[in-house]
């Protein structure tokens, strides 16, 4: 049985925060812009590539693995909801992102 969804305000405050992190991210490593546009996102997988093909040379750390994931999908998350509508919440016992209207 499914748990409803159920919105959640510190997850959006979190989900804003990670995003900017990963914004600057984006500007001081990658030398982008990070500007939540459909087609920012497009260029962030080509960084995100990147770090896949990285992987194995700088053996990052589950943690340091997990970190990126957050903020990337922060700003993934917060790119479609400010651009096509979304809100942050909880389902299942895990965070979700409920889209449309």
């Amino acid at each position: 049985m499914s748990n409803p969804f159920t919105p959640d305000i510190r997850l959006q405050q979190l989900a804003l925060t990670q995003s900017e992190v990963c914004v600057r991210q984006i500007a001081s490593k990658f030398g982008g812009q990070a500007d939540y546009s459909d087609a920012a996102v497009v260029a962030r997988e080509a960084a995100l590539n990147m770090l896949r093909l990285h992987i194995p040379i700088g053996k990052p750390s589950q943690q340091q693995i997990a970190g990126f994931a957050s903020i990337f999908g922060s700003y993934l998350g917060e790119t479609y909801c400010r651009n096509h509508g979304g809100i942050w919440g909880t389902q299942d016992g895990g965070v979700a992102l409920r889209t449309g209207s």
